[in-house]
């Protein structure tokens, strides 16, 4: 379990850095740097879809964010991220579990095995794959709330 945390983490943390390179290309200011360090996976994806890429059409958006449920679930234990995957992924625990009700399980119950961690890291090899070579400063384009909160914080620091 610490092997999909970690592959997660540093995939998150890539993902975070490319994106603050690039709006750095024409955009200067600490706040929008910092919003997007703060931000969450969902905030992240629908900031990409709106600039222009719906990763969520992307096979190897499922895969993420299944990935990313096991990461949660291994740092929080019970909460949203167990009930979604008990919910939608029951193949992450183990075979005693599912013999019970899904109901009963909890995050102790959590497991991948080798092909569903491979599963995971072919899917963040895939993002990279067919992530855009740069993003940029589109008039047309629509920024989340929050990213244009930060756009308008950095301005009036100029």
């Amino acid at each position: 379990m610490f092997t999909v945390t970690l592959l997660y983490h540093e995939w998150e943390k890539q993902l975070k850095k490319w994106l603050v390179n690039e709006i750095k290309r024409w955009h200067t200011g600490e706040n929008v740097s910092q919003a997007i360090w703060k931000t969450n996976f969902d905030q992240i994806m629908a900031m990409l879809m709106q600039l222009g890429w719906d990763v969520k059409t992307e096979a190897c958006y499922g895969k993420l964010n299944e990935c990313r449920l096991v990461t949660n679930v291994y740092k929080h234990g019970d909460g949203w991220a167990l009930d979604s995957l008990r919910g939608n992924y029951s193949e992450y625990f183990s075979a005693s579990a599912n013999r019970y009700s899904l109901s009963y399980v909890d995050s102790a119950d959590l497991t991948v095995n080798n092909m569903q961690l491979d599963f995971f890291s072919n899917a963040i090899v895939s993002f990279w794959e067919n992530i855009p070579e740069n993003i940029y400063d589109d008039d047309g384009a629509k920024v989340p709330s929050w990213l244009k909160k930060a756009f308008d914080r950095d301005g009036r620091q100029s």
